[in-house]
């Protein structure tokens, strides 16, 4: 790629939990033009002591969405939410696996359940991935059997494809307005392909970007979104890239870059590395990388991480200024809004983040004043209920 500057970050295993896992399920609008490689550099920010989710002069309103805890909508860790007709598309994970996918209205009730498993018709094996398809309002299930399941928003079983390419290895896929769907392979030593723009009946494909082998003892490198899609507009990342590319006629063209962090050089060898000599070269070195991309309607945001530090970077297309973020968890005597454990979500101008409510009564214990939105979500809430989903809109 002619703009993509080879600019490597390394992946801080044990620190995968603080991933933020946006599924880049958003509405339909017209696309925003981009004409330009726009260069993002993060010492000429706005460097603030305030966390996003509190900072009044970007956030216009909070929501807290309390979801309905029933027998059949029970949650473990909520790991990715789409958000489409007036639907929240929930996922959860046990022990590092996508559990299943429930369906909750705007204010929380539960509606159904997205397939199950079992080996019947209609039923899955367990879900590799899953994303929603709000063009033609259906959600997709890759099964572990190399097929994907299709059912509509109410839940009902429509189809399965059998697929001949290795799917079941995608970190992440997305369809597109046009009909095509574009699946990103997560780091595999075997696969040959990166990123692949299928056909919606996947009879032809379009390599966007070939496999570059790398692999190192003890971790895959990944991050957690790959896709994001915001106003029909489709980007996307790969491993070690501080470049954002979006699909230009199908083919990826970079957008922008995040400059002013160390990086690993080109030529760094990943190959043999014992992950505590990883740690200790990342941290002597001063290495960061980035770990997250999500388009909104106004910003950009960017996650990155150095010296064990999460930095959040959101930056206003329009003023094509910047504000850096910690993402610490915050002090008790903060008021409202109730911090994220993670952002999981967004549409729009909104992110979604979730919270436990053993977190949240854990945040609020010892408050001298609570403000009334969060006193009614309290009133209704139990600490062994399901997550609550905080919806943070930033102003346009």
């Amino acid at each position: 790629m002619k703009y993509e500057k080879n600019n490597y970050y390394y992946y801080y295993g044990t620190l995968a939990l603080l991933l933020i896992s946006f599924g880049s399920c958003n509405q339909r609008k017209t696309t925003v033009s981009h004409s330009t490689l726009m260069e993002i550099n993060a010492s000429n920010c706005h460097a603030t002591d305030k966390y996003l989710y509190t900072d009044s002069s970007i956030i216009e309103s909070y929501d807290y969405v309390a979801l309905e805890t029933t027998e059949e909508s029970l949650l473990g860790d909520i790991s990715s939410v789409c958000f489409d007709d007036g639907l929240f598309f929930v996922s959860d994970k046990i022990d590092g696996k996508i559990n299943r996918i429930l369906v909750f209205d705007q204010s929380g009730k539960f509606i159904t359940q997205v397939g199950q498993r079992g080996n019947g018709e209609g039923e899955y094996i367990y879900v590799r991935s899953w994303t929603i398809n709000p063009f033609e309002n259906f959600v997709s299930i890759i099964d572990a059997n190399f097929s994907i399941k299709y059912y509509d928003y109410s839940g009902k079983y429509l189809k399965a494809i059998h697929l001949k390419d290795d799917f079941t290895c995608v970190a992440q896929y997305q369809y597109l307005s046009s009909g095509d769907i574009l699946a990103k392979y997560a780091i595999n030593w075997k696969k040959e392909d990166d990123c692949i723009l299928y056909t919606k009946d996947f009879k032809s494909k379009v390599i966007l970007w070939e496999h570059r082998n790398i692999y190192f003892d003890g971790i895959y490198p990944t991050m957690s979104n790959y896709i994001s899609v915001n106003k029909e507009k489709c980007y996307l990342m790969r491993e070690f890239c501080d470049t954002v590319f979006a699909l230009n006629k199908g083919r990826p063209e970079p957008v922008c870059v995040l400059s002013s962090i160390k990086t690993i050089p080109p030529g760094y060898s990943f190959k043999g590395q014992k992950l505590e000599e990883l740690f200790t070269q990342l941290k002597e070195q001063k290495y960061s990388r980035l770990l997250n991309f999500v388009a909104l309607d106004n910003y950009y945001m960017f996650e990155h991480i150095s010296q064990y530090q999460m930095t959040i970077l959101l930056w206003s297309i329009e003023k094509k200024n910047g504000y850096l973020y910690s993402f610490a968890p915050r002090k008790k005597e903060d008021q409202d809004p109730i911090s994220p454990n993670k952002f999981v979500g967004n549409f729009g101008n909104t992110l979604i983040g979730t919270a436990t409510a053993t977190g949240i009564y854990s945040d609020v214990k010892g408050r001298k004043t609570i403000p009334a939105k969060l006193q009614i979500l309290l009133n209704n809430l139990k600490e062994n209920d399901n997550p609550v989903l905080l919806l943070y809109r930033l102003k346009d």
